[in-house]
C-alpha cells in the first residue's frame, strides 16, 4: 500500500499529461494543411480557422515561428511537439479572441533570419512566410491592423527580424526565447509594442542580451513593464503583481519585459508564458497604428496588379492625387523628378501592405516653377514613371 501511495503523484503526472497531450493533438487535428510558393520557394503551412468563420467579420492572425526542433518534412511537428501554435487555437482563446492561426515550416538545415547565413540561401523563407500572410488577406476577411507574430528560440530571433524588415505591418511581436541579434535593428523596432519572455539561466540566447535593448527603450522615454524579472543595478524593479499587470495591460502598456528566474532555454518558456501571464489580453489589445499621415490608404480590396496612375488634376497649382496599386507587400519608393532627372520630393520610402494608396502632393512645399515633372514608382521588380505638369 506505502509504494501505492508514493506512485501516486507519478500517476497524476502521468494523466495530465497525457489528458494535455490529447487535447493538443485533437485541436491540431483542426489544421487545414496546406503549401505556399515565393520566387520558387515553397514552404509548407499549417492554418487554422475559427469555426464560426464569417466573410462578415475581420480577424485578427497569429503567426507562429517555430524553433529549429520543428524543422524538417512532417509539419505535424510544429502542432504537436509544442504549445506554440495550438494555444491560439484552444476553445477558450477562440471564444473571446476568435482568430486566424498561421504556422509555417521550414525544411531541415534551413533558418527564418538570414542575415547571420548566407543570405541568398535562407532570405526567402522568412519573405515566403510574410508572402503566406498576403495570400491570407487576399482569400479571407482578415483585419490588417492586428497581424500578430510570436516564435521561440530560432523563431523568437525571427519575430525581431521580420517586424525590423517590414516595420509598419505588425500589430505587436511575441519573441519567446529568441533575443535580437542584429544590433542595427534596434532604432526601427522601438515603436513596435513587444512582450519579451526569456529565461535566466538560457545559454544559447542568454538574457543579458536582451538588456541593452531594454536599456535603450527606456532612455527612450518608453515606459516598460516588468512582470517577472529583476534586471542589473541600473534597471532594479520589482515584481509586479497579477492585478498589477493586468492593470498596466489595460492602462496601454506596449512594452514589458518578462525574464523566469528558474529556467534556461527551453519550450518551458512557452507553457510559463502561456499559463502564468495575461498574454493573450494583451496581444488582442493592440492594433497597428502606423497610419501614412500624407497617402490615404484604402485596402477594402487587394488589386489584382501593380499600377500607377496618372495623376488627377493635371495639370495641377497648388496640389495633385497620385494613385498606386500594390497586389502584394512590398517595399515602395515614390519620387518626383524634374525635367532634368534631378530630384525633387522623395514622397514615399517604406514598405507598405498590399493596397490602393492615394498620395496628396502639393508643390506648396517645394519652390519649383511651372513646367513638366516625372514621377516614379518603384515596388519590387515593378517599376512605372508617369508625367505631370506644374501651372501657375
Amino acid at each position: 500500500m506505502k509504494n501505492c501511495r508514493s506512485l501516486l503523484p507519478i500517476l497524476v503526472l502521468f494523466v495530465l499529461t497525457f489528458d494535455n497531450s490529447n487535447a493538443q493533438s485533437s485541436v491540431a487535428q483542426e489544421f487545414m494543411n496546406l503549401n505556399y510558393t515565393y520566387k520558387g520557394t515553397t514552404i509548407p503551412y499549417r492554418l487554422y480557422l475559427p469555426q464560426d468563420y464569417s466573410s462578415l467579420k475581420k480577424y485578427p492572425i497569429v503567426l507562429s515561428l517555430h524553433g529549429a526542433g520543428e524543422r524538417g518534412t512532417d509539419n505535424t511537428k510544429t502542432l504537436t511537439s509544442t504549445f506554440l501554435a495550438t494555444y491560439w487555437a484552444e476553445k477558450n482563446i477562440q471564444k473571446k479572441h476568435p482568430c486566424l492561426v498561421v504556422v509555417p515550416q521550414l525544411p531541415d538545415g534551413m533558418f527564418w533570419y538570414q542575415w547571420m547565413f548566407e543570405k541568398n540561401a535562407t532570405r526567402n523563407y522568412l519573405e515566403a512566410a510574410n508572402g503566406i500572410l498576403d495570400a491570407l488577406i487576399k482569400q479571407y476577411s482578415i483585419d490588417k491592423d492586428r497581424l500578430y507574430v510570436i516564435g521561440f528560440s530560432m523563431g523568437g530571433v525571427s519575430c525581431w527580424e521580420l517586424a525590423s524588415r517590414y516595420p509598419k505591418r505588425f500589430a505587436a511581436i511575441v519573441p519567446i526565447s529568441g533575443t535580437i541579434i542584429d544590433p542595427t535593428v534596434i532604432d526601427s523596432l522601438q515603436t513596435i509594442p513587444v512582450w519579451i519572455f526569456s529565461g535566466k539561466f538560457d545559454d544559447i540566447f542568454p538574457a543579458e542580451i536582451y538588456y541593452n535593448f531594454v536599456t535603450e527603450i527606456i532612455h527612450s522615454g518608453q515606459s516598460v513593464v516588468f512582470p517577472k524579472c529583476r534586471l542589473g543595478v541600473d534597471l532594479t524593479t520589482d515584481y509586479l503583481s497579477n492585478e498589477a499587470l493586468r492593470d498596466s495591460i489595460d492602462g496601454g502598456a506596449t512594452f514589458i519585459y518578462s525574464e523566469y528566474s528558474d529556467i534556461g532555454h527551453s519550450n518551458v518558456v512557452t507553457e510559463r508564458a502561456y499559463q502564468d501571464s495575461l498574454l493573450s489580453r494583451w496581444l488582442f489589445k493592440q492594433h497597428r497604428s502606423d497610419i501614412t499621415t500624407s497617402s490615404e490608404i484604402n485596402n477594402s480590396e487587394i488589386p489584382a496588379g501593380f499600377s500607377l496612375s496618372q495623376n488627377y488634376p493635371n495639370p495641377f497649382n497648388p496640389s495633385t492625387v497620385i494613385s498606386y496599386q500594390l497586389p502584394e507587400s512590398n517595399n515602395v519608393s515614390l519620387k518626383v523628378y524634374d525635367m532634368l532627372g534631378r530630384e525633387v520630393a522623395v514622397l514615399v520610402n517604406e514598405y507598405q501592405p498590399a493596397g490602393v494608396y492615394n498620395y496628396q502632393f502639393s508643390i506648396q512645399n517645394f519652390q519649383r516653377s511651372s513646367g513638366v515633372y516625372f514621377y516614379s514608382l518603384h515596388a519590387g521588380n515593378y517599376a512605372n514613371i508617369k508625367k505631370m505638369i506644374l501651372m501657375k
